[in-house]
């Protein structure tokens, strides 16, 4: 039975604040949170939960009366008796598994290969994007270790569900880790102490020699270690006199970054029905774990003492919802709504929810109100406030597989589009078992009480009366079997994208860019609220060190440059991840070159690009900058002129700057009067300038958009020009 909606507030109510959407910073509502919670879980389309089991159940292949050797020995639901008969073929065919794995595997890959850049909107902020480009690259590979796992989490669920979301957080962890401090450390602090003009440290260095101060000195010690309990401060105080030093448990920051976290729609989080998109909805995200994990979240994020421990008092094993109408054995956990997936064991958990409220306050302005709370508690929450992250938006990206409404739920999975082309196919391979089985031993007859003592393959049964023994007559092999199967199996290769057939290439690469066009936009959505994270809590001193520079815009920034300051692009071909296609178009860009009469490509960029078809990460790993690269070549060019001075031939190598080089060695040659005196007079130095010039102006023609490479290996021979003929 659903809960009947309340009747909207009027305008008289909205006004006086007596409205479910009207809060303040100090009253949390807590009667009209509970009943926006109980809305968001029990006003769903009653349908959304069977197409999650459907979907869970194709993906897998659960159906009811299976046994794990592949038989049917069990009568299921509207039969009488076991169809076809007791142990017939009762195939498991991973389809709808099949395609998402493979689409699984193909953002993953996508994940490696796209590129993230950070674009200032600015002019003159491009060498501050570069450095924030830089230092987003660096959290997400060095320091977001969950990534990889979670993006894999987040695949799974978009496909299997048809959504998912990805909620991208700021986490401040701390874990105790033994310190060691000794008497010169903690007079080094005294005296620091003591420079600010706190006198009470002056004594301090003399207690820790002496033992029965412990008391006094732990009071002080305080100051210096205000993390630490003041009875473990007295033990500090009583070994360092004793010993010298002493070692002691403190809490340590051990993560201070943005966090990223897969969630299922409708099992790990739940959105308001009514919402066409997040930019309007209310979330709820349900989470579960131990004491150990709760009083750390509480600590870490200052919920209320009181309420913390009246959950641990009275909620242990409170996992269920028993007083809401929606329907657990629906869930993904079939009993309990818990995010860890397949835990059913919930004697030891606890359970709260993070509740994200668009709600006006008095005067009418809009705001996310964050709560935590316990849906069995009625008078008490742990947290609520207004949410402080700068960006002004939900901590929430949505990745939707389709758009067929503007309902966020319409989003349909694998399961629900291909579970009928999965039992078709199951159904055939359990046809072809079953009469294989039958031709491997047919049913047979006997005479009424004279049956025979062996039976088998090659057996003979002597009989007066041949026609009396025999075999029931093998079904004949069906061909139409196979056909259907292969009929079936086409159309769904089609229609998810993965037809290798020649007239079908085309499209099957324009669906599979599609899904990975919708990925690298939440990704890229995703990106921008990472860094806007890092921009509001990361400190400067840490950014700089990241980077590599002191100078320059630093990373904190104000409230509006946080909401608009930069952009972020992000793409990628999926044609570059079949090796054929990449080497096309490889041959493509060479043919360009080719081409290229009159030099208007840029080879600069033209080689970033080739490198960018072959591996993204190996142009930021190879390619120096222009200027930077230029410099290289001409100062390499300039330690061969000494060379040839000598006398010595140098060997053209491939891969140069041909003409730069040339262009570096005759104007170094015209700078340089004994050089050209030399050149006049030694016939080894001549010929070794000669030749190297030849060989560069010979290069340099006949590489890719050269005179020679345009006329072709045919065509008219070239005349090098020599220093000589200046």
């Amino acid at each position: 039975m659903k809960t009947r909606t309340k009747r909207g507030p009027s305008r008289r109510q909205l006004a006086a604040g007596t409205s479910s959407e009207v809060a303040t910073l100090n009253d949390p509502r807590i009667d009209q949170l509970r009943e926006d919670f109980e809305f968001t879980l029990n006003e769903r389309d009653s349908s959304l939960f069977t197409r999650m089991k459907l979907n869970f159940d194709t993906r897998n292949c659960i159906w009811a009366g299976q046994s794990q050797d592949g038989r049917k020995w069990r009568t299921r639901a509207g039969e009488d008796q076991i169809f076809p008969w007791p142990g017939a073929s009762d195939s498991r065919v991973p389809l709808v598994d099949k395609y998402i794995k493979k689409h699984i595997a193909m953002l993953m890959a996508l994940d490696n290969k796209m590129r993230v850049r950070v674009n200032a909107t600015e002019v003159n902020d491009e060498g501050w994007a570069a450095r924030m480009t830089n230092y987003l690259r660096w959290l997400k590979s060095t320091q977001m270790t969950e990534r990889r796992a979670e993006n894999e989490l987040l695949a799974s669920y978009l496909l299997e569900r048809g959504a998912a979301i990805m909620s991208t957080l700021w986490c401040k962890k701390t874990q105790l880790q033994y310190e060691v401090v000794d008497r010169e450390a903690i007079a080094s602090l005294a005296i620091g102490k003591l420079k600010e003009g706190d006198t009470r440290f002056q004594d301090l260095p003399g207690m820790l020699f002496d033992p029965t101060f412990a008391k006094e000195a732990a009071v002080l010690l305080a100051d210096l270690f205000p993390d630490v309990p003041s009875g473990r401060l007295e033990r500090v105080a009583t070994d360092v006199a004793l010993t010298g030093e002493a070692t002691f448990p403190r809490p340590a920051v051990v993560m201070n970054r943005p966090k990223v976290i897969a969630r299922c729609p409708n099992d790990d989080i739940f959105i308001s029905p009514d919402a066409s998109s997040l930019e309007e909805a209310n979330c709820y995200e349900v989470e579960v774990g131990r004491e150990s994990k709760f009083r750390s979240y509480a600590k870490q994020y200052g919920w209320d003492d009181a309420w913390v421990e009246e959950v641990i008092e009275h909620q242990q094993g409170a996992v269920e919802f028993g007083n809401l109408q929606f329907n657990l054995r629906n869930t993904r956990q079939l009993t309990n709504i818990l995010p860890t997936r397949g835990q059913t064991d919930s004697r030891k958990l606890f359970l709260w929810v993070h509740g994200y409220r668009r709600m006006v306050d008095a005067e009418g302005v809009p705001g996310i109100f964050y709560t935590v709370f316990h849906p069995h508690l009625t008078e008490t929450v742990g947290k609520h406030e207004l949410l402080n992250y700068a960006h002004g938006q939900l901590p929430h990206t949505l990745f939707c597989q389709e758009r067929r409404s503007r309902r966020m739920d319409d989003s349909r999975g694998y399961g629900e589009i291909a579970s009928t082309a999965q039992q078709t196919i199951k159904n055939q391979w359990d046809m072809r078992q079953d009469r294989s089985s039958i031709a491997t031993l047919p049913p047979s007859f006997h005479p009424t009480g004279q049956a025979p003592d062996k039976w088998g393959p090659g057996v003979q049964v002597p009989t007066n009366t041949p026609d009396r023994y025999g075999f029931m007559e093998v079904p004949a092999h069906d061909r139409g079997s196979q056909e259907e199967e292969q009929t079936v199996q086409h159309f769904t290769d089609d229609y998810f994208g993965f037809n290798a057939q020649p007239e079908a290439v085309m499209d099957a690469m324009a669906m599979r860019q599609k899904l990975a066009d919708d990925w690298m936009f939440g990704q890229m959505l995703v990106d921008t609220q990472i860094l806007q994270l890092a921009q509001q809590f990361t400190e400067d001193e840490f950014y700089f060190r990241v980077v590599g520079s002191a100078q320059g815009k630093p990373i904190k920034a104000t409230r509006e440059e946080i909401q608009g300051k930069f952009d972020l692009s992000v793409g990628f071909d999926v044609g570059d991840l079949d090796p054929m296609l990449k080497k096309a178009k490889l041959d493509a860009l060479s043919a360009a070159y080719s081409f290229d009469a009159t030099g208007q490509i840029d080879r600069g960029e033209g080689l970033m690009v080739a490198l960018d078809i072959i591996d993204p990460n190996l142009s930021e790993r190879l390619i120096k900058p222009g200027e930077s690269a230029s410099l290289q070549e001409a100062e390499d060019e300039r330690r061969v002129f000494v060379s040839l001075i000598a006398g010595i031939p140098v060997m053209v190598k491939p891969g140069q700057a041909y003409q730069l080089r040339l262009q570096t060695l005759q104007e170094t040659f015209q700078q340089n009067q004994y050089a050209q005196q030399l050149y006049q007079n030694n016939q080894q130095t001549q010929e070794a300038f000669d030749k190297r010039m030849k060989d560069l102006q010979q290069a340099f023609q006949n590489a890719p958009g050269g005179p020679n490479a345009v006329i072709g290996r045919g065509g008219p021979a070239f005349k090098p020009k020599m220093l000589s003929d200046a």
